[in-house]
């Protein structure tokens, strides 16, 4: 009797040991909600900001893919923000966007994985398709290399961070029993998942491991290269294999599945990061063209046509477009190709390339396609759609979910025409038809604390560019205009 009790001891004394830390770990998570005592199936919900066990929920599922825009950055509320308030009992809306991630190779991946689980794929992406090209060529030839602003390209890290998400993504996936070619989870993997001990001792491990202490050095951008960091071969390749992934991805949709692309908007009245002029008179054309930029965002145009005889460049173009704007003689379009033709030839395309939106506009039996370019016009309210080069504001990701919204046959629609987005207006207009035909009006609250943060991360990302942009007028707009409405939304 005592060898049995002995032996019971032995291996329920570790049981008991692990029951007592759980318990422990538990109570210190329900106090304190640190991440050091979640369990792994938490840290997933966390870090990815996505519930997965809203997928066994009898609601239509949205999954989102893109970039820092579709994700939401700088402002106090992304689209699909938006669209979940405006029906919070319709969707379940997962945003899988990530800040910096291409689309190819990136993106995909992730939609790839869950593509099963989803009534509705959105993808709203096209600004960072260069860095996919730039990670695969880094990772391909095993180098590190460095752009003209001391900014660093690590392909092989990029990938690994990119297949971690998609482990991530697995886990929890896996942990709601809903992983594809699995119909349960193992009792151990479960039972992994779950323990904050297990989590915890990752945490530790992970900080102990050595990390480089390399730091990017960032310098200014020149206004002119003798060739640029991505060619023309290069954007057309990154074109071809932007259109080449949606229209693989359409055919792993079921019949019941329902796509939704969507062009992405592009801040065109901001000048191009690179211009390229194949010449040895770089410094002095330099010279010349920050004259010509002081003079035309001085509202001073009359020394401008001088500039007409200048070398083609991104530049060029693009100071075109702003003469024409301000000459008043030619169509507002006519000056919009200008400015287009400037995202086009810039050598360090930031933007999305204009090829993209077309080859977008242009897909046919893909699902459903959205434009929300096509509502912007070269007037006074342009500059409110963005936040900065690319980002949209709040009112940019406004005019996107009302785009959405119809897409997915809802007669909802924000309330643009008199919305006014000043500093702390987190008082938003939402206006729905009724089967009645009664127009119903909606009061839809930010919170104050997500508004400050939005300003907040936007002048932190001016700050950043402003200390390697080449041409700094339209960071220093955004950025006057980001400082005031914190200050005022401060008081």
């Amino acid at each position: 009797m005592n060898l049995i009790k002995s032996i019971m001891l032995v291996f329920l004394s570790p049981i008991l040991f692990v029951i007592v830390i759980e318990l422990t770990l538990f109570l210190l998570y329900q106090t304190t909600h640190s991440k050091y005592f979640e369990s792994f199936n938490e840290t997933v919900t966390t870090e990815l900001k996505i519930d997965f066990s809203d997928l066994n929920r009898d609601k239509t599922k949205v999954a989102i893919f893109g970039g820092s825009s579709a994700f939401g950055y700088a402002s106090p509320a992304s689209f699909s923000d938006l669209i979940q308030k405006a029906y919070p009992n319709e969707f379940i809306i997962h945003n899988y966007a990530r800040p910096g991630d291409p689309f190819v190779g990136f993106q995909s991946e992730y939609l790839k994985l869950v593509i099963p689980y989803y009534d509705v794929i959105i993808i709203y992406a096209g600004h960072n398709e260069i860095w996919s090209k730039l990670y695969l060529e880094s990772a391909q030839r095993n180098v590190e290399f460095e752009l003209l602003d001391g900014s660093k390209v690590d392909g092989a890290s990029a990938i690994l961070k990119r297949d971690q998400k998609l482990a991530a993504i697995n886990r929890g996936l896996n942990a709601q029993q809903l992983s594809q070619g699995v119909n349960e989870v193992h009792t151990a993997t479960w039972l992994l998942y779950s323990l904050r001990s297990a989590n915890l001792m990752r945490r530790v491990i992970n900080r102990l491991r050595p990390k480089s202490e390399q730091k990017t050095s960032v310098q200014r951008l020149p206004l002119f290269d003798n060739k640029p960091i991505v060619d023309n071969k290069s954007k057309d390749e990154i074109s071809r294999n932007f259109l080449k992934e949606i229209n693989d991805l359409t055919h792993e949709l079921h019949s019941n599945q329902n796509l939704i692309i969507s062009t992405v908007l592009s801040n065109d009245l901001y000048p191009p990061s690179l211009g390229v002029l194949n010449t040895e008179k770089t410094e002095l054309l330099s010279s010349k063209f920050t004259t010509y930029y002081k003079n035309v965002f001085e509202d001073n145009i009359k020394i401008l046509p001088d500039m007409k005889l200048m070398p083609d460049s991104s530049h060029k173009s693009f100071l075109e477009g702003k003469l024409c704007l301000a000459e008043l003689i030619k169509p507002i379009e006519v000056c919009r190709q200008f400015l287009v033709e400037a995202r086009r030839n810039d050598g360090l395309p930031y933007r999305a390339l204009p090829e993209i939106s077309q080859s977008i506009k242009s897909l046919r039996h893909a699902g459903d396609t959205v434009d929300p370019e096509a509502d912007l016009r070269l007037d006074e309210t342009y500059l409110k759609y963005f936040v900065d080069f690319q980002h949209p504001s709040l009112l940019g990701h406004m005019l996107i979910a009302n785009k959405m919204l119809k897409a997915l046959g809802k007669n909802g629609q924000y309330d643009l025409k008199d919305h006014t987005p000043s500093s702390c207006d987190g008082n938003l207009v939402f206006l729905s038809l009724q089967d009645n035909d009664n127009m119903i009006h909606k009061s839809i609250i930010l919170k104050r604390d997500e508004i400050l943060r939005a300003h907040q991360t936007n002048i932190d990302w001016l700050n950043k560019f402003l200390k390697s942009s080449a041409v700094r007028y339209m960071h220093d707009y955004y950025l006057k205009e980001a400082i005031a409405k914190l200050e005022d939304c401060s008081q």
